[in-house]
C-alpha cells in the first residue's frame, strides 16, 4: 500500500465579508525586496522610474549567483542586476533563479505595468469644445480622448494610457459645486433633467473614480432648455439644425489600398473577384468609413477607365473588381495591375478623390484579431432609431445572470432586432486591411464562444443550411467589425470563453458573468475526520446574494485569482504565504478544476518537514493553516491540522 499524506482539520468554519485581492508571493526565509520589506507584487509605470529588485536568501543579500528574467519583455524589462523597467502595459513576472545546495530555487515578483495620462480632452457630438444646448428630458453624447505621458510615448510610440475617463457635472465653471440638473454615465451620455438651467461637463483621467482629479479637461457648457410643445415642434420640424463646424464632420479624405485581394484562386463562373479596400476620414481626421451617413449612390468608381458599381452587401470600405478568367497565357490575374479611381460627392457638392495603381495580389490571411466587445441592439421608441449598447468589453461588464438574449433573425443581412446580442471582432489581414466581410468562414478565421454562462454563437441560414459565420457588419464610431450573433437564451452565472484563431493568431479571452454580487463568506469546513484520499480540503463560498459558489471559474473570480494558462488546464497554485491560504511550515495549496463536476477543489500539499523530527520521518506531524492573512483580527484565522503519513 502506497504512502500518502492525509489531513485532519481540528477547527471548523472560518467566515469573511470582504473581496479578496490577488496572490502575494513572499517566501518566509527567502524573498525579493526593494527597500527593506519583502515585495511580491508591484505597480510600475511606463515612462516612470525603474525599480531595483534585490534578494534576501536566508539573510544573505550579496554574493549569490543567479539569473534575472522577465516572462514578458514586451511589458517589463529586467537587467542583469535586477533593475526593472516598464515598456508596455500589462502584467509580467520577474524572477530570480539561483542554486542553493543541490537544488534550484526561484523568487518571483509580479508586476503590473501601467501608463499615466498626460492630457484628456472633452468633445461634444460635433467633435468641438463649443457649448451645447439640449432640451430637458433628452440625452446628449460627449466623448473624451486620453493622451499618454510623453515619457511613455518615447519608449513605446503605440502606448496607450491605462487611466480611465470619468465624466463629471458641475454647477459652476470652476468645478467647485455639484449639480442636480442632470446625470452623465460612464460612456459620456448626458441625461438632462426636467428643469431648465446651465451646467458644465468635465472629463477626468485617472485610475479609479475616487482618485484625485490631477488630469482634467476643459469644461463644456451645457444649456438645458424647456422641452418644446407639440405646436413649437411642428413649426420647426422643417428647419435644419446648424451644427458648429459642420464642414469638419463631412467626408474630407479618402484613401485607397494599392492591393486588389483575390478571394479565391479557383475563380467562380469564369471570373475572379478581387477586393480593394478604402478608408474615409472626416475633417478632424476621424475614420467614418462605416458611418450611416456615407451613401453608396454618392460614389463614383472607375477601373481602367470603366465605371463599376459599389458593393451592396453592407460591407463598407470595399470595392470589388470582377476580373476575367481563362485569359490566354494568364492562368490567374495575380500580378496584373490597373488604375482605380474612387470619388465621393458630399451633400454640398464638394468632392473627395483618390487614384491608385492597384496590383492584383493573392488571397489574404488574418494576422491580427481583437475582441471589441459584446453589443446589444437597442430600439429607441422616441425616434424609432436602432443603436448598439456595449454590454461587455475589456472595461465594461454589464452582461449579467438573467439577461435574456433575443433571436437575431437567422439571416446574414439581419442585425437590427431589439435585444439581440452580437460579438464584434476587429480583424486585420496581411495587407493591413480591416476585414468585416459577411460570411467569413472557419478556414480564414474561427470564432467561438463556450463556457458555463450558456452563451454561444448562433448559426446563419444560408441556402437552407445552418452555418456559423459572420453576418452584416455592425459599425461603432465609424469602424465596421466582423459581427457574430449570439444564440437566443438566458445568460447564467459562469465563465464565458471567447476563442479567436486563424492565420497566424490564436487568442482566448476569458470573462466571468455574475449576478453583480460580491464575496460574502469563505468557509473552510470539516471536523476531526480525514479530509479525503487526495488531501482535498472541503470549503464553501457564499456571495452577498446568498448564492453558494463551487464552479471553478467562479471560485477564482470571487477569490480574485486568475488562471493564467491560456489552454485552461484548470490548476492554480497558491504560493507560500498566500493571503487566501498559507501554511506555517511552507506547505502549499492548489485550486483545481474537477474534470467531471467542473467544480473547484482545494488541494493541500505538505512540505517534507511536516513529518520530519530529528531528521527522521514520523507517522504523524502537525501544521497550521492561515486563512486571510493580514485581513485583521476579525478575519484572519489559524487552523491547526494533523498530517498522517500512512493511509488509514
Amino acid at each position: 500500500m502506497k504512502n500518502k499524506f492525509f489531513v485532519i482539520l481540528l477547527s471548523a468554519a472560518v467566515g469573511i465579508s470582504s473581496v479578496f485581492s490577488t496572490e502575494v508571493l513572499a517566501a518566509a526565509k527567502s524573498y525579493l525586496y526593494t527597500s527593506k520589506k519583502p515585495v511580491s507584487k508591484k505597480t510600475i509605470y511606463v515612462g516612470g522610474g525603474s525599480v531595483k529588485l534585490k534578494y534576501n536568501i536566508n539573510g544573505r543579500t550579496k554574493g549569490i549567483k543567479g539569473t534575472w528574467k522577465s516572462d514578458n519583455a514586451g511589458r517589463i524589462k529586467v537587467s542583469k542586476n535586477g533593475t526593472c523597467k516598464a515598456v508596455g502595459n500589462g502584467k509580467a513576472t520577474v524572477s530570480f533563479t539561483y542554486r542553493f545546495g543541490r537544488k534550484t530555487y526561484t523568487l518571483k515578483c509580479k508586476f503590473t505595468a501601467e501608463t499615466k495620462a498626460e492630457e484628456v480632452s472633452l468633445l461634444n457630438s460635433a467633435n468641438t469644445t463649443d457649448e451645447v444646448t439640449v432640451e430637458s428630458g433628452t440625452d446628449y453624447k460627449f466623448k473624451a480622448k486620453i493622451k499618454p505621458v510623453e515619457e511613455a510615448v518615447e519608449i513605446n510610440s503605440k502606448i496607450k494610457s491605462t487611466d480611465k475617463v470619468f465624466y463629471q457635472l458641475f454647477a459652476d465653471e470652476d468645478c467647485t459645486q455639484k449639480t442636480k440638473l442632470g446625470t452623465i454615465d460612464s460612456i459620456g451620455v448626458f441625461s438632462a433633467g426636467e428643469k431648465a438651467g446651465t451646467l458644465y461637463v468635465r472629463a477626468s483621467a485617472k485610475k479609479t473614480k475616487k482618485a484625485e482629479d490631477d488630469v482634467v479637461s476643459d469644461v463644456i457648457k451645457v444649456n438645458i432648455t424647456e422641452a418644446k410643445t407639440d405646436d413649437e415642434a411642428d413649426k420647426n420640424k422643417d428647419k435644419k439644425e446648424e451644427v458648429p463646424n459642420a464642414g469638419k464632420l463631412q467626408p474630407a479624405k479618402i484613401e485607397l489600398s494599392s492591393n486588389a485581394v483575390i478571394r479565391d484562386l479557383n475563380g467562380q463562373n469564369s471570373v475572379f473577384f478581387a477586393d480593394v479596400y478604402y478608408k474615409i476620414f472626416d475633417g478632424n481626421g476621424k475614420e467614418i468609413t462605416g458611418s450611416p451617413n456615407i451613401v453608396n449612390s454618392r460614389f463614383t468608381v472607375t477601373w481602367k477607365g470603366n465605371s463599376i458599381q459599389m458593393n451592396e452587401l453592407g460591407e463598407p470600405g470595399k470595392v470589388t473588381l470582377i476580373l476575367p478568367a481563362n485569359t490566354p497565357n494568364v492562368p490567374t490575374p495575380i500580378g496584373t495591375s490597373g488604375e482605380l479611381k474612387i470619388s465621393y460627392k458630399n451633400t454640398n457638392n464638394s468632392e473627395i478623390t483618390d487614384t491608385k495603381t492597384v496590383s492584383v495580389v493573392p488571397p489574404s490571411f488574418i494576422t491580427d484579431a481583437e475582441f471589441k466587445g459584446v453589443y446589444r441592439c437597442v430600439y429607441s421608441t422616441t425616434n424609432a432609431a436602432i443603436s448598439y449598447e456595449t454590454v461587455l468589453d475589456k472595461d465594461v461588464i454589464k452582461l449579467k445572470n438573467g439577461d435574456e438574449i433575443k433571436d437575431f433573425g437567422s439571416y446574414a443581412m439581419m442585425n437590427n432586432l431589439p435585444d439581440s446580442y452580437y460579438l464584434l471582432i476587429k480583424a486585420t489581414d496581411n495587407y493591413g486591411n480591416n476585414i468585416n466581410s459577411t460570411g467569413i468562414r472557419d478556414f480564414k478565421l474561427n470564432v467561438d464562444v463556450t463556457g458555463s454562462a450558456i452563451i454561444s454563437l448562433d448559426t446563419v441560414l444560408e441556402n437552407g443550411v445552418e452555418v456559423k459565420e459572420s453576418i452584416r457588419p455592425i459599425t461603432v464610431d465609424g469602424v465596421s467589425y466582423l459581427t457574430y450573433p449570439l444564440r437566443a437564451g438566458k445568460v447564467k452565472t459562469g465563465e464565458m470563453n471567447i476563442t479567436i484563431q486563424g492565420g497566424t493568431i490564436r487568442k482566448v479571452i476569458k470573462k466571468m458573468i455574475t449576478d453583480g454580487s460580491s464575496l460574502k463568506a469563505f468557509f473552510i469546513t470539516g471536523s476531526t475526520t480525514y479530509v479525503g484520499q487526495d488531501n482535498i480540503i472541503p470549503f464553501v463560498l457564499y456571495t452577498s446574494s446568498g448564492t453558494a459558489i463551487k464552479e471553478y471559474g467562479e471560485v477564482l473570480y470571487y477569490l480574485g485569482i486568475a488562471d493564467q494558462d491560456p489552454l485552461g488546464v484548470g490548476t492554480v497554485t497558491l504560493f507560500p504565504d498566500s493571503k487566501v491560504l498559507s501554511s506555517a511550515k511552507g506547505s502549499t495549496f492548489s485550486i483545481r478544476r474537477n474534470p467531471t463536476t467542473k467544480e473547484a477543489e482545494i488541494h493541500y500539499m505538505p512540505n517534507f518537514n511536516v513529518l520530519m523530527n530529528n531528521n527522521v520521518i514520523q507517522d504523524y506531524g502537525t501544521d497550521e493553516i492561515t486563512v486571510l492573512k493580514g485581513y485583521g483580527p476579525d478575519l484572519e484565522r489559524k487552523i491547526p491540522i494533523v498530517v498522517s503519513k500512512m493511509r488509514q
